[in-house]
C-alpha cells in the first residue's frame, strides 16, 4: 500500500515540476513570431513599442495591403521600437502592421547555454523515474 502512494505522490511531484520547468524553459529558450500584429494608427513622428526585448531578423510594416518602405520608418532592434518619421504622408492614419521575431523577456540568447538547459531537464527527468523507481522497490 505505502509503495503504491510513493509511486502516486512521486508521479503527482514530478508532472508538476517538470510542466512548471518546461513553461520556463520554452520562454527562455524559443523566439516567438508575430505576423500582422496591430500597432496602432500612422501618425508622423510617433515612436512605437513591439514585443519583446530585441527584435531579430528582418521585420517588415505594412498599413495592411502595402508594405511600407525602409526609409518611412526607423527600426530600433535593441529597443524593440519603430520610430515613424516625417517622411511620407501617404500612410497617415492608417493602421500599422509588423511582421517580426523577437527575443521574449528572459531569453537565454547563447546557443550553448540553451543546450545546456534542455539537458538539464533531461536529467531532473531521470531523476524523478528513479527516486520513483526507488521509493516503490522496483530498484535495487
Amino acid at each position: 500500500m505505502s509503495k503504491t502512494i510513493n509511486l502516486i505522490i512521486g508521479v503527482l511531484i514530478g508532472v508538476v515540476f517538470l510542466g512548471i520547468m518546461a513553461d520556463s524553459l520554452f520562454n527562455n529558450t524559443n523566439t516567438v513570431d508575430v505576423a500582422d500584429g496591430s500597432l496602432g494608427t500612422i501618425a508622423n513622428g510617433t515612436t512605437y513599442s513591439l514585443l519583446g526585448e530585441v527584435v531579430t531578423g528582418t521585420a517588415s510594416f505594412s498599413n495592411g495591403s502595402v508594405t511600407i518602405s525602409d526609409g518611412n520608418y526607423t527600426l530600433d532592434e535593441d529597443a524593440g521600437t519603430i520610430y515613424y518619421g516625417d517622411v511620407d504622408l501617404t500612410y497617415v492614419g492608417d493602421s500599422l502592421y509588423g511582421t517580426y521575431t523577437y527575443y521574449p523577456v528572459g531569453y537565454v540568447k547563447g546557443s550553448t547555454s540553451r543546450i545546456i538547459i534542455g539537458l538539464i531537464m533531461v536529467f531532473i527527468a531521470i531523476g524523478f523515474v528513479l527516486g520513483i523507481m526507488k521509493s516503490t522497490g522496483t530498484s535495487k
